[in-house]
C-alpha cells in the first residue's frame, strides 16, 4: 500500500546540504538520474561516514519510489565479487580497497562513483540516459544557486535540517514534474489490482517522455504501481509536511 511519508520522517538522519557539497551538483543529478533508470552504481570513498551518510541520504530523493535492487552502503573486501551481480546495485566500497577490485569484469551499465574526487566514471559502452538537456541545465542552475546560498550562510549548524528539507523538496518537485500524472493512467481490475498504461503514461510527460519510458520499465517504478489501490491519492496532489 502506497502512503505519504511526510518531509520530516523522510530525512531523518539526512543531511542533504553536506551531501551537495561534498558530490556538487553536477555529480548528484548525474547519480539521481541513474538510479532512476536502474543503472548499477558502485560508490568509492576514503571513509565508511561518507560511504553509509552519502548513499543513505540520496537514495532518500528518489520518494516516492523505493530501490529494490541490492543495496549494501559499504562491502566488505573479502566479498568484492558481489559487484559483478546482474541485478541492479547501489554499493559502496572504501578505495583501499577499490584497488583490488576488477573495473573490466564490471558490466557496461555500471558506473563507478568517486566521492573524493567528485566524479562518476562510465564503463566503455556505457549507454546514454536520455534525459533532456534543457531540464537538466535548469535544474543544476536551481541547485548551484542553493548550494552559493549555503556557503555565504557559513558553517551550517545543527544538521541543516531546513537545508535538507529545502533540497529535498527541489527534488521532490522534480519526481512531481516527471511521474506527477501517473494517477491519470492508473486502472484496477475486478479484484483491485492496479495497472498502468505505459505509452499513454510516458507519452503525457511531454519533452520527458523518452526518459520516462525508460523509468516505467524499472522494478521501483512497477512495484510503486502495485502497491496502489482504489483508494490511494496521488502522492504529489495534498502534499503534508512534518
Amino acid at each position: 500500500h502506497v502512503e505519504r511519508v511526510t518531509a520530516g520522517k523522510r530525512f531523518e538522519h539526512v543531511d542533504l546540504a553536506h551531501v551537495l557539497s561534498k558530490l556538487g551538483s553536477k555529480l548528484l543529478v548525474e547519480i539521481f538520474v541513474n538510479l532512476l533508470v536502474e543503472r548499477k552504481l558502485l560508490f568509492v570513498a576514503e571513509s565508511l561516514s561518507d560511504l553509509t551518510t552519502i548513499i543513505h541520504s540520496i537514495m532518500q530523493l528518489l520518494y516516492p519510489l523505493q530501490w529494490q535492487g541490492i543495496y549494501i552502503p559499504v562491502l566488505p573486501q573479502e566479498i568484492l565479487d558481489a559487484t559483478s551481480s546482474p541485478v541492479p546495485f547501489v554499493i559502496g566500497i572504501l578505495k583501499q580497497h577499490a584497488k583490488t577490485l576488477d573495473t573490466e569484469a564490471l558490466d557496461d551499465e555500471c558506473n563507478l562513483v568517486y566521492i573524493t574526487d567528485k566524479r562518476i566514471v562510465k564503463r566503455p559502452n556505457f549507454t546514454d540516459i536520455p534525459f533532456n538537456k534543457k531540464y537538466r541545465k535548469k535544474f543544476l542552475q536551481e541547485l548551484k544557486l542553493y548550494k552559493g546560498r549555503i556557503l555565504k550562510e557559513g558553517e551550517v549548524k545543527d544538521g541543516s535540517t531546513h537545508h535538507t528539507e529545502e533540497i529535498g523538496e527541489m527534488f521532490y518537485q522534480f519526481m512531481r514534474t516527471i511521474i506527477g500524472h501517473y494517477s491519470d493512467h492508473v486502472t484496477f481490475n475486478e479484484r483491485g489490482e492496479s495497472d498502468i498504461d505505459l505509452t499513454s503514461f510516458s507519452d503525457a510527460a511531454g519533452i520527458h517522455a523518452e526518459f520516462v519510458w525508460q523509468m516505467s520499465k524499472t522494478q521501483m517504478f512497477s512495484s510503486f504501481i502495485q502497491g496502489l489501490t482504489r483508494d490511494s491519492e496521488n502522492v504529489f496532489e495534498t502534499k503534508s509536511e512534518g
